[in-house]
């Protein structure tokens, strides 16, 4: 037997999308383009989403729930708890105001690395960081002296 989902339940599920989409300040305007980029649906797609009429298949669900960092009962049901735990490196950006979903994959890649660096050797992690941080003082070379 297969099961449908009934117009309450598809309803509610995008209450809880449009409520995910203005918490990441996506605009409503355009907000249907961006999410058919990110998850390569077609425009009709996400309207259906958006307006109720349709709910994703599950694997169309398992990335908007790594996108929006919540759990996947939360967003299928609305039942259970909404976000996801973030792991150490997610909250340490999240603390500093840097949004680790405008990072390249290179910047992510360098954040791995930097947040492996044992406890003793953070300080002079640090001043290297804080010395390439610095503008070049009239063609100076950088990291001399100390």
């Amino acid at each position: 037997m297969i099961y449908r989902m009934s117009d309450k339940e598809k309803a509610l599920f995008s209450k809880r999308l449009k409520e995910l989409c203005d918490e990441k300040n996506l605009p409503e305007y355009g907000r249907q383009t961006l999410l058919r980029k990110k998850f390569g649906v077609s425009q009709e797609a996400v309207r259906k989403w958006l307006d109720g009429e349709s709910i994703p298949k599950h694997s169309h669900k398992v990335a908007l729930c790594d996108y929006f960092g919540v759990n996947f009962e939360w967003l299928s049901t609305g039942r259970g708890i909404k976000y996801q735990e973030l792991n150490k490196a997610e909250k340490t950006l999240k603390m500093l105001g840097i949004d680790p979903d405008k990072l390249d994959l290179d910047q992510v890649e360098s954040i791995k690395i930097l947040m492996e660096i044992p406890k003793e050797n953070r300080k002079q992690a640090k001043r290297v960081i804080e010395t390439f941080a610095k503008p070049d003082n009239d063609g100076e070379e950088q990291g001399s002296g100390g």
